[in-house]
């Protein structure tokens, strides 16, 4: 589908992602390549779109839908002339990982390193805001490794972990991808920097969200998942039980992610009570995490590449009857 048509479908108030991808396999089964060319009538008699009829339906005639593409252009105008790129989940250049997961973004804004979305080699590095500094030596260690490995580090520019993990990948001469809220305006400002550093450095700016959208608190907990899903694994380095990090760990676990967190009592921490070790002890107490130190960085490569070949070869259910 052409990019504004796609954008603009999106666009219609009460049309969602299901809405848009059922229009899209509609399309794909037809002779018609575009919704100019859609019989509407043919259309909406897919099942998967009587919850979406009405709107459809006022919506789709081209008098109406002529709008959406009018504004649709000048949208994207406006925004790819600020350099940023729109990759549509139907665009070859979509992440493979990401495309994988249960609620993939439909649009992801991106700015800088474009070919980096194809990169299969990434983990997620992320945690606390307020780390210590045991917590910041292992977050450097780590992401050094993964680098000189030919991983992508991904994380979320945030205070603590976070700008510290996209830090130590640019000092390795490392790739890393930033997951923001707004790509155009990156939080916090203090990180503003930081983030023009990534893209200096070939490194990759990420938002599911357009550029100049009013950022609210809730938009960085939904962030996080595509952080995972960007990744074969997630390494929260240090978070509280309840804290945001725990959002992308859940995502991880969610969508068959490994999760490799320090082990608190090997790592060299001369308190393992402090906050920022109580999210990591729980994921270890309750098996849903891998504790790994530099011993094991060995081993964690053999397991990131049985994951990568899971995921992408994944293997079927012999139907019945069969004698496979």
């Amino acid at each position: 589908m052409i990019k504004d048509e796609l954008y603009a479908l999106s666009s219609i108030k009460g049309v969602g992602p299901k809405a848009v991808a059922a229009v899209i396999k509609n399309l794909e089964s037809s002779s018609v390549k575009t919704i100019r060319e859609i019989d509407i009538d043919t259309l909406l008699e897919d099942k998967n779109l009587s919850r979406y009829r009405k709107v459809l339906q006022e919506n789709l005639p081209w008098h109406t839908f002529e709008r959406y593409i009018e504004n649709a252009q000048r949208e994207i105008d406006d925004i790819e002339n600020k350099g940023i790129d729109i990759v549509s989940i139907y665009d070859k250049d979509y992440p493979s990982l990401l495309k994988m997961t249960q609620d993939a973004p439909l649009f992801l804004y991106c700015k800088g390193n474009l070919p980096l979305l194809h990169s299969m080699n990434n983990i997620a590095v992320v945690g606390t805001r307020k780390n210590t500094a045991h917590g910041q030596l292992i977050t450097e260690k780590s992401v050094q490794f993964m680098c000189e490995n030919n991983y992508t580090i991904v994380s979320g520019l945030a205070l603590g972990i976070d700008a510290i993990a996209h830090q130590a990948t640019l000092d390795s001469g490392g790739k890393t991808i930033s997951v923001l809220v707004d790509v155009d305006n990156v939080q916090p400002s203090s990180n503003r920097q930081l983030a023009d550093d990534i893209l200096e450095n070939d490194g990759l700016l990420v938002a599911e969200m357009p550029p100049g959208i009013r950022i609210i608190p809730s938009m960085f907990a939904k962030r996080d998942r595509i952080q995972s899903g960007l990744s074969l694994a997630v390494f929260p380095i240090e978070t509280n039980i309840d804290g945001g990090t725990m959002h992308a760990v859940n995502a991880a676990i969610k969508e068959n992610r490994l999760v490799y967190v320090p082990d608190v009592n090997k790592s060299g921490y001369t308190d393992t009570d402090i906050p920022q070790l109580g999210g990591i002890r729980y994921l270890i107490d309750e098996q849903k995490a891998i504790p790994y130190t530099k011993n094991t960085y060995k081993d964690i490569l053999t397991t990131l590449e049985l994951k990568r070949n899971e995921l992408l070869h994944p293997k079927t259910e012999p139907k019945q009857g069969s004698l496979l």
